[in-house]
């Protein structure tokens, strides 16, 4: 039995937020998104921001609002994703490392939190999507977009 519907492919989503900060990320980057996370079960969004912890919650936003990749899971990576998501549940989002990358600096060692991006690329290493060096560097969501869609 899946624990939630059918999660066979997994999404990764990419918001193209039109907020103050989604502005300022998307500036700094030079990219068309603001935000990245998992979406479970087609309306269901497993994410983090500076608001609240790493969660799932229903998808806040349009579909029109983001662009989506759909990745397929064999057997074995989905029982690595039910797994990473009831491991990873309630971490704390990092706001320093946040600011750190918004300035340009690398990610310093410290208590375990994660950002969005960085929520998202150790899932994806995780179930065996990617297999990148990444975890210890800045990457923006359009970074993560790129590379997903072999661009990088």
């Amino acid at each position: 039995m899946r624990l939630y519907g059918d999660i066979m492919k997994i999404e990764i989503f990419f918001y193209k937020g039109d907020d103050t900060l989604s502005k300022l990320i998307k500036w700094l980057t030079q990219k068309p998104y603001s935000h990245t996370g998992i979406i479970v079960g087609g309306l269901t969004v497993f994410d983090t921001d500076f608001t609240r912890d790493l969660s799932l919650r229903d998808l806040p936003w349009n579909k029109s609002d983001i662009d989506i990749i759909t990745l397929n899971l064999s057997d074995a990576q989905y029982e690595d994703a039910i797994n990473w998501i009831r491991g990873h549940n309630r971490i704390k989002y990092d706001n320093w490392e946040n600011v750190r990358f918004i300035l340009g600096y690398k990610k310093s060692n410290g208590v375990y939190k994660l950002n969005c991006v960085e929520a998202t690329v150790d899932f994806l290493c995780s179930i065996g999507i990617l297999n990148i060096i990444y975890r210890d560097d800045n990457i923006s969501p359009g970074d993560l977009f790129n590379l997903l869609n072999g661009r990088i």
